[in-house]
């Protein structure tokens, strides 16, 4: 999806990830292709008309900014064995992306974010995890008013939210709520 009245489609291939902009009658805005082994699993529009994709590459995360006429603008690969979830674009135009690692690849995960600028750079990637849990993924992002970065996840079958500065990463609340909170 991309918004009300245009959809994005991506697929991998043989001839790498050809992604392509159509209205809502089905109509081709255009299409393009590059080399790439890429596999796409989220997107999110961009405020200048564009679209960040992410998804893996090579057994990497992986994120690319694609222009509002389908150009790529950039494309990186980080963090390593991990899926990203969900993708916000800060006011500043750089984006926040949230998911899970698996830093030794045991099947245990922890709670991955990163940030990107809008000319990809990676300003930085927080881990995060506690060794009493084996699945910690953060699954859903929201930007308050004041620009902090709310992230709501799970630790194993615990519903789990903090709330960081996005710039020092700094924690400013962190809660866990698990089924007896609910009763």
């Amino acid at each position: 999806g991309l918004d009300a009245r245009h959809y994005i489609i991506t697929k991998a291939g043989e001839r790498g990830l050809t992604y392509a902009k159509v209205d809502v009658r089905g109509k081709v805005i255009w299409k393009k292709a590059f080399p790439s082994t890429a596999k796409i699993t989220t997107m999110s529009t961009t405020k200048t008309g564009g679209f960040l994709m992410v998804g893996t590459r090579r057994g990497e995360m992986y994120a690319a900014r694609i222009d509002a006429k389908g150009r790529m603008i950039w494309q990186e690969t980080f963090g390593g064995s991990g899926k990203i979830f969900d993708v916000v674009e800060m006011d500043d135009g750089s984006f926040i992306l949230a998911g899970y690692i698996d830093l030794f690849q045991s099947g245990e995960t922890d709670y991955f974010i990163t940030r990107f600028d809008a000319n990809g750079k990676n300003l930085w990637e927080k881990v995060l995890g506690d060794p009493e849990y084996l699945n910690e993924k953060a699954r859903l992002l929201a930007i308050t008013p004041q620009q902090q970065i709310v992230v709501i996840g799970n630790r194993d079958n615990n519903l789990w939210m903090l709330q960081m500065s996005p710039d020092k990463q700094a924690i400013t609340w962190e809660k866990e709520l698990n089924e007896k909170d609910f009763q």
